[in-house]
């Protein structure tokens, strides 16, 4: 009898779990980001084989099973089928989700609902009926709004346009040289430009919620369009599920830590479908471990039907 593995990996952190066939947790592991668009196929190998490896070294060893991952960046089949091939070995069957789809699992413990996930990018997913829909995580250079390196991206925009006299003042540009030891705030620009990975960037966000905190209007603008996006994506998913009211939302990821910011211009854009916002059943590396639960019995019962 072996183990189920359930990852979640996204823009910034990846986390892992290692549980038996019965979904109780033995071990817990963590590591950086694992977008496969960012660190390609063998650099996601190498974070993930050492997460395995780190979990199984927490119970002495044993074989995995079923290694389920949710992934940030794999929504389109050709990109499952590349990090289904990198990943193979790693446990007897893989399967490859979206970090969204493991994040829907978990937050209403496989049953209807929707999720509206905004760490480092963003992405809504819904299900509902026996359809299953999603909107957005189309990833930084295409989209993403709402999450944390838009945020971070908008913040150094407006910062820039204050200084050259193209937008409203506010205090973002000397917080952000404050943050990043600058003399002079247009040397942002070679601080970005230097190594523009989404994650490293995205980390800036926290700085447009603090100025918003202390009454800076462009800050506090960018957290309220923040707001309406995130409530387009929960939108353009119930209205594909024919959702009519009374919508559950959970909401996962790292910029959630400040729904007060977000949720009341999400509640304006879906006003209209009731909804009710939670934390939530399961975080998304739990939701891998019942995607993975799911697979072991799909083959149990496969295997019991043929001769």
């Amino acid at each position: 009898m072996g183990y189920i593995v359930g990852i979640d990996g996204g823009g910034t952190k990846t986390e892992a779990v290692l549980a038996g066939q019965d979904g109780r947790v033995l071990a817990f592991a963590r590591a950086g980001a694992s977008n496969y668009q960012l660190s390609g196929t063998d650099g996601l190998r190498r974070t993930l084989e050492g997460l395995v490896g780190e979990l199984l070294g927490a119970v002495g060893g044993g074989e995995v099973s079923v290694l389920c991952v949710g992934l940030a960046g794999v929504d389109r089949p050709q990109d499952r089928e590349e990090v289904a091939s990198a990943l193979r070995g790693l446990g007897r069957e893989v399967v490859v989700a979206s970090d969204g789809e493991v994040a829907l699992e978990g937050a209403h413990l496989g049953g209807p609902g929707l999720v509206v996930v905004a760490g480092t990018g963003s992405v809504a997913w819904g299900k509902c009926g026996g359809k299953v829909a999603r909107a957005g995580g189309w990833g930084y250079l295409l989209g993403d709004e709402g999450g944390g390196y838009w945020i971070a991206k908008e913040g150094i925009a407006m910062a820039l346009r204050a200084l050259d006299g193209r937008g409203p003042e506010t205090s973002l540009g000397g917080r952000l040289m404050d943050h990043l030891g600058l003399s002079r705030l247009d040397q942002v620009v070679r601080w970005t430009y230097r190594e523009p990975r989404p994650d490293r960037i995205a980390d800036l966000a926290h700085i447009v919620f603090e100025a918003a905190d202390e009454g800076d209007y462009v800050a506090s603008d960018i957290l309220y369009r923040a707001g309406r996006h995130l409530g387009e994506l929960v939108l353009a998913v119930a209205r594909r599920l024919g959702m009519e009211g009374g919508i559950k939302v959970a909401t996962v990821g790292g910029m959630f830590s400040r729904k007060e910011r977000l949720l009341p211009a999400m509640e304006e854009v879906l006003g209209h479908l009731s909804p009710t916002f939670s934390e939530p059943l399961l975080p998304p590396h739990m939701g891998a471990i019942l995607l993975g639960i799911k697979r072991l019995k799909e083959t149990s019962t496969t295997h019991e039907g043929n001769p």
